[in-house]
């Protein structure tokens, strides 16, 4: 499983908001949209997930129905992309690397 988001932006005082949220937790599960093959698009929890990565917190994905979304069951990939397309080029969560 691939996930990736296009929201480059993170706002440092939210992190460190969410950070106080999560100290004392292990795991936190994010949702995650599948598009095609091994790639989900990260729905929801972008700077939770950054907070849990900067304390060392377990990360898992739950996958969502494409109508628990904004993006009809019939939406394509490339509408998905577009419709979940923030603010930069899409990205791995976890690593960093750009998708293409």
């Amino acid at each position: 499983m691939r996930v990736i988001s296009s929201q480059n932006f993170t706002d440092e005082q939210i992190v460190e908001e969410k950070k106080k949220q999560l100290i004392d937790e292990e795991k936190i599960s994010l949702p995650v949209l599948h598009v095609e093959d091994d790639i989900f698009i990260l729905t929801d929890g972008h700077h939770r997930l950054e907070a849990a990565k900067e304390l060392g917190i377990e990360i898992s994905f739950y996958e969502v129905e494409k109508h628990e979304t904004f993006v009809g069951s019939d939406a394509t990939p490339d509408e998905i992309y577009e419709a979940f397309w923030d603010n930069g080029d899409y990205r791995d969560v976890m690593t960093g690397d750009f998708v293409w």
